[in-house]
């Protein structure tokens, strides 16, 4: 693994329930996920149209509901 996705890999920190969605390519190609598990091998999102996978976290932006923005 080089240095980048090392970085890439240390940076994105996702927790157990968090939402996410599937950015590629600057497109949202899977939303509403769920994290199951964030490890070395990757994050595992269980989605709701797809099934359970093991996502790069570099590919996912976690969602932020409306009451977490107000407290931001």
């Amino acid at each position: 693994m080089g240095l980048l996705a090392r970085l890439l890999h240390s940076v994105y920190r996702f927790q157990q329930g968090d939402m996410v969605n599937l950015v590629r390519n600057g497109h949202v190609v899977l939303f509403d996920g769920v994290v199951v598990a964030h490890t070395r091998q990757g994050v595992l999102v269980d989605w709701p149209t797809s099934g359970t996978g093991w996502i790069d976290p570099g590919e996912l932006v976690r969602v932020v509901s409306d009451t977490g923005l107000a407290r931001a």
